[in-house]
């Protein structure tokens, strides 16, 4: 089924029964269902929509118009009457036949080799018996209506009029049309589903509205559908998907979440990072109440009833607090009923015990049987400390558990994704680059003293301005927690337009340690207070910062890191863009 989960923004109740049988019966297991195809190639119309179309291995390709009216008739001058709809000289069976030949035509156009598959079109009457006849227009056989529904199951009657409609195009003896070939094979159906899907599933994260106004819709790649079918409960109870930054994680996990509410199923959607939970808790506030989502730290304050305490360090955050939410659990107060799912966001964070036995304790049947999702960088980003392996953790909480693996950057240009590999060192780089290549490299700006550095910056924010960068979309980022270069500009009116992250306003540069952001991105990244690229927690972090970057990148770096710079440019480890 694609999209596998049928929305309350579908219109007729009758399309989602009809979703539920076709995912359900058996004999179904080897089909392809898409339903609501937009078709934006319609030979007739500017537009139009298939309401199924279903794939069936050996037989053929069907699509399925659904009518739910109670009642169904035509009169002398040729109008249709559907129920109180207004009339309408296009009957059902040539929209369904226009939609067909439409999806039809582009399938052709776009692989050659599928024009010997059989498409065929059928018209479903959900709530109404349908007697007409006029063989000229349709065949009887192309007719599906409600004694049908109720006396045979839909997969028989999907079956026979594939079959109907091969014996029939045999009998013409067409000469594209082989009836011994055995089309679609799996193979054709999958080159199929890849022509038509990116038209027919897009994400659009639940809480849009900036994106709305930008015009901006995230659409998936190709690599992300295999994800997202990986994503099936059918096909899989527990994944790990691992990736560099920007190959759209978070963004999957969320689309998990969306269509686990779908399901009305009870979903903890959670990360390490308390930035990136405030962004998730924002963007699937239309999801509750299924989705309880946030960052670790504050659903444990949440669970254990407490606040935290003056001076509180990492055995607090580590240790006592994870203690204090799991005895909570235990005793099986208000509000610790266990989750049917479980997405865990940068869960190279979470290799922790105490974590770990917290999340098992949330899920519906624990981490070894529950149904769950982990996203994470295992290269480059776990700049936290954490010394356990992802293969040592799932040996211990669910052997066997399958890992898919995302390569393809759909964060940055090229030239930002080939400088985040010659810069931290990154081991395998990225597959392939998705966004394409502004022409915009980016810049490192060598400083001698703070005091220069902090010009440099200030300079920095005019340049942007004069670009038609706006503040908000702008972030400085330091690995020094406090005395960083933001910290310390003076000069009006940027000192009073920074703003730390979490307590941004509109129009106001955000600044923030590089862990703070990790996990989020921003149109333009300044990286400050380079001093040193020599360790292994310096190119992490480094990793962490650069990969931010949307459209612009600038480091500012001290002069006496020149030498190694140009030495890495000269001599690179790595390409970091495959």
């Amino acid at each position: 089924m694609i999209p596998p989960v049928i929305g309350s923004e579908t219109a007729s109740p009758v399309e989602k029964e009809l979703f539920a049988r076709l995912r359900d019966e058996v004999g179904t297991a080897d089909w392809t269902v898409i339903h609501s195809l937009d078709i934006a190639q319609h030979r007739v119309n500017i537009s139009g929509e298939c309401d199924f179309l279903i794939a069936v291995p050996s037989l053929g390709v069907l699509a399925l118009e659904v009518k739910s009216h109670r009642s169904v008739s035509r009169d002398a001058s040729g109008m249709w009457h559907l129920g109180g709809d207004p009339p309408t000289r296009t009957g059902p069976f040539r929209q369904s036949s226009e939609a067909m030949h439409s999806i039809r035509n582009e399938v052709a156009r776009r692989s050659p080799g599928l024009k010997g598959v059989l498409f065929w079109s059928a018209v479903c009457f959900t709530n109404s018996t349908f007697s007409l006849s006029s063989p000229a227009e349709w065949h009887e056989w192309q007719v599906i209506d409600q004694v049908d529904l109720q006396s045979k199951a839909l997969s028989e009657l999907i079956k026979s009029v594939l079959i109907q409609a091969r014996n029939f195009v045999a009998s013409k003896s067409i000469g594209w049309f082989r009836p011994d070939s055995g089309e679609p094979t799996a193979e054709q159906i999958d080159s199929l589903v890849k022509i038509l899907r990116p038209s027919v599933e897009c994400f659009e994260s639940p809480k849009a509205r900036r994106r709305q106004r930008d015009g901006e819709l995230i659409r998936y790649t190709e690599e992300q559908y295999e994800a997202l079918d990986n994503m099936n409960p059918s096909r899989n109870q527990r994944v790990v998907f691992m990736g560099p930054a920007g190959t759209g994680k978070t963004l999957l996990a969320l689309e998990e979440a969306r269509r686990s509410a779908l399901r009305e199923e009870r979903v903890l959607l959670c990360c390490f990072n308390r930035l990136l939970g405030d962004w998730l808790r924002n963007e699937a506030e239309p999801l509750k109440p299924f989705v309880t989502a946030g960052s670790i730290d504050a659903i444990m304050l949440e669970l254990a009833g407490t606040e935290v305490p003056s001076g509180a360090g990492p055995s607090f955050w580590r240790e006592t607090l994870p203690t204090l939410a799991l005895e909570k659990v235990l005793d099986g107060g208000p509000g610790c009923e266990p989750f049917d799912v479980l997405l865990v966001d940068e869960a190279q964070d979470f290799l922790h015990e105490g974590y770990l036995d917290l999340l098992d304790s949330l899920l519906l049947g624990g981490l070894k049987q529950g149904r769950w999702r982990f996203f994470g960088d295992f290269e480059r980003q776990s700049i936290y400390g954490s010394s356990v392996s992802l293969d040592e953790t799932l040996n211990r909480i669910a052997p066997g558990t399958p890992q898919f693996e995302l390569r393809r950057n759909c964060r940055n240009p090229p030239r930002i994704a080939a400088f985040v590999g010659y810069m931290s060192g990154l081991d395998h780089g990225y597959s392939k680059v998705l966004r394409p290549d502004s022409g915009v490299e980016p810049s490192i700006i060598y400083f001698d003293t703070p005091e220069a550095q902090v010009q440099e910056l200030v300079q920095l924010f005019r340049s942007l301005e004069g670009m038609g960068y706006r503040g908000g979309e702008i972030v400085v980022l330091s690995p020094k927690a406090s005395g960083c270069a933001a910290e310390q500009v003076r000069e009006a009116p940027w000192s009073d337009r920074l703003k730390r992250a979490r307590a941004v306003s509109q129009g106001g540069i955000r600044y923030s340690t590089i862990h703070a952001f990790k996990g989020l991105e921003s149109p333009v990244v300044i990286v400050t207070d380079v001093v040193s690229i020599g360790t292994e927690r310096d190119q992490s972090l480094l990793y962490v910062a650069a990969t931010r970057a949307v459209e612009r990148l600038y480091l500012l770096a001290s002069t006496q890191l020149r030498p190694l710079i140009a030495e890495i440019f000269l001599n690179p480890k790595t390409g970091g863009a495959g």
